[in-house]
């Protein structure tokens, strides 16, 4: 459990697992903690990653991912920035090219690119971790509200959904080879299966009420999965 300055229980905002499973970190605000699976209960190392001055990455610790050939975690955060840091807390790098606050962080299954994305951003930035002074490619796609809309990759692409219904797919170099309109609703989360042609999608997002009073408006909220083997084919 992770405690405040007062002593009273708080809530981590993203969570990642060491690589061998024994540890595992979470991201709370300015800081991130670490605990020991060995050791249940409040006992957790605590690095500061920011400060109220505004030194360092601040702000919620939104998301995070590991590395591990290189033994190393990214955290993104609502402030609009990207940290590399070692397994023992220690800063490698800090990037700040995100236009919105960093919703989703992660590395390349071959661990040599590190993407993320952000809310009401239409770039998911790539950046090869040898070289994290300057912007690898970036990802266009379609962003206009404050969702976490997913990433994710499937055999050298990189897939990611849209405010605007749609699935774009990119190669390893970014550049887009593909796209689908799957849904007629922004489509926050994809997950590709990891041995089977099939992918799975979720579509809709939070409306006002003066929307819901329209008749024309028909809003989608639901999971469809699809076989990819037969020409987009839905289940």
């Amino acid at each position: 459990k992770c405690y405040d300055q007062v002593d009273e229980v708080t809530s981590a905002f993203s969570l990642c697992v060491s690589p061998d499973r024994n540890q595992f970190w979470v991201g709370l605000k300015n800081h991130v903690r670490r605990f020991d699976l060995a050791r249940p209960g409040r006992e957790c190392d605590i690095f500061v990653v920011g400060d109220k001055s505004g030194c360092g990455q601040t702000g919620i610790i939104s998301t995070m991912a590991v590395n591990k050939s290189l033994s190393c975690f990214a955290a993104g955060s609502y402030s609009k920035s990207v940290g590399l840091y070692t397994l023992d807390g220690s800063r490698l790098s800090l990037m700040k090219e995100n236009k919105g606050g960093v919703t989703q962080v992660a590395f390349s299954p071959d661990d040599r690119r590190l993407y993320s994305g952000s809310r009401k951003d239409d770039q998911v930035i790539c950046w090869d971790v040898r070289n994290l002074s300057k912007v690898l490619h970036v990802l266009r796609r379609h962003v206009l509200t404050n969702q976490r809309l997913e990433f994710d990759f499937v055999e050298g692409y990189v897939i990611s959904g849209g405010s605007d219904g749609s699935v774009r797919i990119w190669n390893s170099l970014g550049e887009i080879v593909s796209g689908y309109l799957l849904h007629p609703d922004s489509v926050p989360g994809v997950s590709v299966h990891p041995h089977l042609p099939l992918l799975a999608t979720s579509s809709g997002q939070r409306y006002p009420h003066l929307y819901q009073d329209d008749e024309t408006f028909i809003p989608e909220n639901s999971l469809k999965i699809w076989n990819f083997s037969r020409k987009n084919e839905e289940f």
